[in-house]
């Protein structure tokens, strides 16, 4: 009834299918894996020191925990995004 578009979710990024392929490409390099293997834990090691070191009421445990599902959360958003792009692919591949 409404010829209004549909309003995205807040901070969720509109990518050209360039960029989804850049992606694509990105998640599957050494680079990434590296980062995902080596980088991200070590950065879950420092917020869990943070969190031993400064906490100091139950709100920091809650604030740190955030930042330690912020850590993560961009992988996963990458990896779905190669994993959509790749299975658009592999639909108009089999199409042709």
């Amino acid at each position: 009834m409404s010829d209004r578009k549909t309003v995205p979710k807040l901070g969720q990024a509109r990518l050209t299918e360039a960029e989804k392929q850049a992606i694509a490409e990105m998640v599957e390099s050494d680079g990434f894996k590296v980062w995902k293997k080596k980088i991200v834990p070590s950065r879950e090691v420092v917020i869990g020191g943070m969190l031993t070191n400064a906490a100091q009421t139950i709100e920091d445990l809650w604030y740190y925990k955030g930042m330690s599902f912020e850590n993560g959360k961009p992988i996963k958003m990458l990896e779905d995004t190669a994993a959509k792009y790749n299975a658009t692919q592999l639909d108009e591949d089999a199409e042709d």
